[in-house]
């Protein structure tokens, strides 16, 4: 699997990186059917190739391909104790098979105080997460604003220039193919995953990056569901569910792939949400999904009303995504850490899939506002204005905190560049000043007002006649 090649696509289904959402017109990587000429033949890594052939059935068009293999050991490895606590050999075990064992090991075992066991498996897991990937993969990027010309290597023999705003460097320990690989290999368990449902003619509401969420009942069969490709005798939509049994199976045959010591746990485990945190019952849960990072689990009371899980409630842990709101303040109260905001968002979305009238929030009619840090000599240079006429101690200064506006898809300003738009402003606690203070391009200085009714796509200075 440690290799990489070089593909003619023809509906062949693998990752490319394209800008996918209109709404935020960032480059995202996606898995989908590529088309193209032998000239516009591409790499891959053999896990992400593989995927492609449990998807399709059909073996790519390869015209090149080479294999990377490790070779000797780093002189000066010598044994160490990880925070202390943990022994590791890096000359003769390996490092990330101890590091994920521990962790394991100690969520068991009280040798140690509450508050030094969840430092210890959390500093055990930023280490093997960081330096089994992130290491590699790490790309600085440069706060130049403007484009200059780079020199690009690859796998390809020759490497090629071209202008770009922001050029990345590569970090001391970047290693590009061995970084692909991890992720390949990633997307192949899922695509083995995905493809272990489908044999059983099942399917799933979302995977993410290293999970997949299946519509399974206690004893399978057919449920409603919008959208989905099979009928009800009522006419409804729906899909096939799997058994819980079923599942039980899919995860065990995931076993044999372990690296582990316990050959007899699976690395797909069945996650705790599923059983009652009170009787331990296996119960049936209900999903909302937009997207992988986009999605809420709840169940409903007597009179079909969603309860979301939540932690203390009914469940170990909160299962609401925060992904898509995550980055945006509390909107009754800027300087509060409580999130609880976004269950009720989230209750209130699920509610309106049901059918079932939403509930006032209160904070409708406020801004969408996060908070940033003054971290680039860039954003500096752009909030000059800012500080014209002002003392030295009233000025925004490197470090400082500004507000971040996010404006609403089609809200912007008539012929502004959406890929350089962003509205921040000095830090103001206070709601009620947000609609009435100027916010600033971060790209041009230029100055806006904002509302939250009306006008969409209309600078309030300008309808003002005050721009």
């Amino acid at each position: 699997m440690a290799g990489f090649v070089k593909v003619v696509p023809n509906g062949d289904i693998l990752p490319s990186r394209s800008k996918y959402s209109t709404a935020t017109n960032d480059w995202q990587m996606g898995i989908n059917h590529l088309y193209g000429e032998p000239a516009d033949a591409l790499w891959f890594p053999i896990p992400d190739v593989v995927a492609s052939v449990l998807m399709t059935g059909r073996i790519p068009q390869i015209v090149d391909a080479f294999w990377i293999e490790a070779s000797g050991t780093l002189p000066g490895l010598a044994p160490t104790k990880l925070r202390g606590e943990v022994a590791i050999d890096p000359r003769t075990e390996d490092f990330y098979k101890v590091i994920v064992e521990e962790r394991k090991r100690r969520s068991s075992h009280r040798d140690l105080s509450d508050i030094e066991r969840k430092k210890l498996d959390k500093s055990l897991k930023i280490l093997a997460s960081a330096t089994a990937y992130g290491i590699y993969a790490q790309m600085d990027r440069q706060d130049d604003d403007h484009k200059v010309k780079v020199t690009c290597y690859g796998i390809d023999p020759e490497p090629f220039t071209c202008s770009v705003v922001h050029p990345d460097l590569p970090s001391e320990y970047a290693f590009p193919p061995l970084a692909s690989l991890i992720t390949g290999g990633a997307r192949l368990m899922l695509a083995l995953l995905e493809h272990s449902v489908s044999e059983l003619e099942g399917t799933y509401v979302m995977e993410d990056t290293d999970s997949m969420a299946i519509v399974a009942t206690e004893d399978g069969g057919i449920v409603p569901c919008s959208g989905g490709l099979l009928k009800l005798q009522d006419g409804r939509s729906a899909v096939r569910a799997l058994s819980w049994k079923q599942v039980q199976e899919v995860s065990a045959r995931f076993a044999r792939l372990s690296p582990y010591a316990n050959k007899s746990e699976s690395i797909l485990k069945i996650e705790k949400d599923n059983f009652d945190p009170v009787t331990g019952q296996q119960r049936h849960l209900r999903c909302f999904a937009i997207s992988a990072k986009r999605y809420a689990l709840f169940l409903t009371d007597d009179n079909g009303d969603p309860i979301l899980l939540q932690k203390g409630l009914n469940n170990h842990e909160d299962r609401w995504s925060q992904h898509g709101l995550g980055h945006l303040r509390n909107p009754t109260d800027l300087e509060s850490e409580d999130r609880d905001w976004i269950r009720q968002v989230w209750t209130n979305i699920v509610r309106g899939a049901l059918n079932l009238a939403r509930q006032p929030l209160g904070f409708e009619h406020l801004p969408a506002i996060g908070r940033i840090t003054i971290t680039s000599p860039v954003i500096m240079g752009f909030l000059k204005k800012v500080n014209v006429g002002k003392k030295h101690r009233d000025r925004l200064k490197p470090f400082d905190l500004l507000l971040s506006c996010h404006v609403k898809q089609f809200g912007h300003p008539p012929g502004v560049d959406l890929e350089r738009f962003h509205l921040v402003g000095p830090y103001e606690p206070n709601l009620d000043r947000w609609l009435e203070m100027f916010w600033i391009d971060q790209y041009t200085g230029e100055r806006y007002l904002i509302t939250t009714s009306g006008f969409y796509g209309q600078s309030m200075l300008r309808r003002l006649g005050i721009a």
